[in-house]
């Protein structure tokens, strides 16, 4: 067995009372504290300089990283300068509605689906369908968990077809776990 250097703490070999040892250099202490207050004076990782790894870009990874330098048709430039705006979006995007926009628990709407830009966002609440709407005539966008049953609903309803997500549809507000969220109804029949 290989043995560091020793440093002038603790012993160099284990007996009675020395029997809790330094994994970093291999010296032996008689209690915790001794070994804790060696390991915070010589190793601690904070006062410690090591060399970083580095590791070149080869083949695949090069190819990798230039790829996700720039966005997709878009040329990047140089400089760092920040790339001009896509004039096909004007404009502010549409607040998303919240279950307090529409009232409180038990009460009823009907939001007004535009059938355009449905888009699929996996952001930090889980994979979502944003859908614009107009609720009194203001836009907004409503997030619609893909695994919830409203989702289900609208879908059976209207198709995969975002396009064709038109029309009034009811909703409800209802509470889960204390927080309230926008259902869309079940369609009586």
């Amino acid at each position: 067995m290989k043995r560091a250097a020793w440093r002038g703490e603790g012993a160099l070999d284990r007996d009675d009372i020395n029997c809790l040892d330094c994994t970093f250099c291999g010296a032996w202490f008689p209690s915790f504290e001794r070994l804790a207050g060696h390991v915070a004076r010589c190793h601690d990782p904070l006062k410690v300089k090591r060399p970083k790894a580095e590791r070149p870009l080869g083949g695949d990874m090069a190819k990798r990283s230039k790829r996700q330098a720039t966005p997709q048709g878009k040329k990047r430039s140089s400089n760092g300068a920040l790339p001009p705006p896509d004039s096909e979006q004007s404009g502010d995007l549409p607040p998303f509605i919240k279950a307090d926009d529409i009232g409180d628990v038990g009460d009823e709407a009907t939001l007004t689906l535009l059938g355009a830009d449905v888009r699929i966002d996996d952001g930090n609440y889980g994979e979502q369908a944003i859908v614009p709407i107009k609720y009194r005539n203001r836009p907004y966008a409503w997030a619609i968990k893909t695994a919830s049953p409203s989702y289900r609903m609208l879908h059976d309803r209207f198709g995969s077809n975002p396009k064709r997500w038109k029309g009034p549809v009811a909703v409800q507000i209802k509470e889960w776990l204390g927080k309230a969220y926008i259902a869309v109804e079940r369609e009586r029949r």
